[in-house]
């Protein structure tokens, strides 16, 4: 029987308090820590709470488990099982610590994740009563989603290139004509990455004397691209730069270098942000805990505001969640020489569809005049929408395993 969210949330609470008490020294890791929060938000009856009173924890789970309702029917070692290979792989890292830090117990997560908790609140709950869970879950075993050898099986090598997949427009046209039709409840919500990038266009300056100044202003209206809760790439590339610009500088020229394989200069890009950060800790700008905060994600935002008729906004939980709705079979993330470079393959393919919508160009051409992104910022776009907004406007979802 569903439950409320105060209820779920003691729950969550009790079952991280058991699981600290149970870990060597104490120590819970983060993954282990998401997968006990999240169990008991099956029994959570999503329809009768309002999204604003739910934790970050119960959202997330809210969305995955629309996509994927056999999960009310199992039981609760089920449902952990399950959430352990089917979601767990689906989440960033830099998400992770994002999705606990809104419960009392668990604020935050450090560098080699594990999560602080709340000693004196955890000591208090610990000698309490014994958390007996009295939850009614399903019966139930875990049962892995069934999928096409094709698109399960390991490629012994990485692949560089994607075969087209000749039903992708009749995949699509469904959630097309969807995106169509909410077109003016959506777009609204997302215009702000079309200010953000035309902002950056008209303000960055790779040559800038004051490269972190440049920088702070450029990336001005990225939002929540570039920062969040427990995620700052921007204000860490914003710190490096003020102590050492002309390095930062040196790794950005790099990443913006077309000349060379995306995934060489991502990675390189990545690297180099991190030997910078090694040393300003060891000199004392940075407490030995303080992380860097970059990420492929956060590359593709660097990448898709510098060029934005040639880049797309990547996230791993977007295109997963797009992947598993529209139910596309290709390769994983993880079979590509980096997860960013084999997402790009696949969202071009996705852009070729759009691009021949001449309503939707139509769309596109009414709201956003000055786009000449050839389609890029568009087909991240749709895929968000389809990914987040779908669930949002409460709109079942069109494909079915």
């Amino acid at each position: 029987m569903a439950v409320d969210n105060r209820t779920i949330y003691s729950r969550i609470t009790f079952d991280l308090v058991d699981a600290i008490a149970a870990a060597e020294n104490n120590k819970l890791h983060i993954d282990d820590a998401l997968i006990v929060a999240a169990t008991p938000t099956v029994l959570l009856d999503f329809n009768a709470v309002e999204e604003r009173f739910l934790t970050h924890i119960m959202l997330a789970m809210k969305r995955f488990f629309k996509r994927n309702p056999r999960y009310f029917d199992f039981s609760k070692d089920a449902v952990s099982e399950g959430l352990r290979a089917e979601w767990l792989p689906t989440i960033e890292a830099e998400d992770k610590a994002w999705l606990l830090s809104d419960l009392r117990i668990t604020p935050a997560v450090d560098q080699d994740g594990y999560v602080q908790y709340d000693s004196e609140f955890f000591a208090k709950l610990a000698q309490s009563s014994n958390h007996v869970d009295r939850a009614g879950y399903g019966e139930q075993n875990f049962v892995p989603r069934s999928t096409r050898k094709s698109a399960s099986k390991r490629s012994n090598v990485v692949l560089t290139t994607v075969e087209p997949d000749i039903e992708l427009a009749n995949k699509l046209a469904p959630y097309i004509a969807w995106y169509k039709k909410y077109w003016n409840e959506i777009h609204p919500k997302e215009e702000y990455k079309w200010e953000a990038v035309k902002h950056f266009q008209q303000h960055f300056d790779i040559d800038a004397v004051d490269f972190a100044t440049n920088i702070k202003e450029s990336f001005a209206k990225a939002k929540n691209l570039l920062s969040g809760p427990m995620y700052f790439p921007l204000a860490m590339i914003q710190n490096h730069s003020k102590i050492a610009p002309d390095d930062v500088r040196s790794a950005f020229v790099n990443l913006y270098d077309e000349t060379k394989p995306l995934y060489q200069r991502s990675e390189r890009f990545l690297n180099d942000i991190s030997e910078i950060h090694k040393r300003h800790i060891e000199a004392g700008h940075f407490k030995p805990t303080d992380r860097d905060f970059q990420s492929e994600r956060s590359n593709s935002v660097f990448l898709a505001f510098r060029f934005p008729d040639k880049h797309y906004l990547y996230k791993n939980s977007v295109w997963n969640d797009f992947k598993t709705e529209v139910g596309l079979e290709y390769p994983p993330l993880t079979h590509f020489p980096t997860k960013f470079f084999g997402y790009e393959l696949m969202a071009n393919q996705v852009r070729e569809v759009l691009m021949a919508d001449d309503v939707l160009q139509t769309l596109l051409n009414t709201s956003e005049p000055d786009d000449t992104y050839d389609g890029h910022l568009l087909t991240q776009d749709f895929m968000y929408a389809i990914a987040i907004h779908m669930l949002d406007l409460n709109h079942p979802p069109i494909h079915f395993e």
